[in-house]
């Protein structure tokens, strides 16, 4: 949509979202800690944007997500472990960014995890 900036710390009063899909947009920055307050999602895609820093470690308090899509953006460093504690993942695509770390020795193996994609 051509769309970008930052995202707002107030985007947390969405609370009630299930499905979440900002990609091929324009945003950067941090992700907001607010936006750990979506309980409900389902489906998370960030992918073709420019956010970076860490990848979040509030996802793993994300007890329903079952699609996490962070490609091609600038996340760095390595992904938490908390992620492992999703135990609804199914999809976990992180390629195209500029992690480092052996990945699933940091977060497990997530027991409905059946898709990892981890391309450069």
């Amino acid at each position: 949509m051509g769309i970008g900036g930052t995202n707002p710390p107030h985007i947390g009063n969405l609370s009630y979202l299930s499905y979440f899909n900002i990609t091929s947009n324009t945003f950067h920055g941090h992700l907001p800690s607010e936006l750990a307050r979506f309980h409900r999602l389902n489906v998370v895609d960030f992918g073709v944007n420019n956010f970076g820093g860490d990848v979040p470690a509030w996802f793993g308090n994300l007890p329903k997500l079952q699609y996490l899509r962070l490609r091609n953006n600038s996340f760095m460093v390595s992904v938490p472990a908390s992620i492992g504690n999703i135990s609804t993942l199914e999809s976990l695509d992180l390629s195209y960014n500029f992690l480092e770390g052996r990945v699933l020795e940091e977060i497990g193996y997530p027991p409905k995890l059946k898709k990892l994609f981890m391309g450069v």
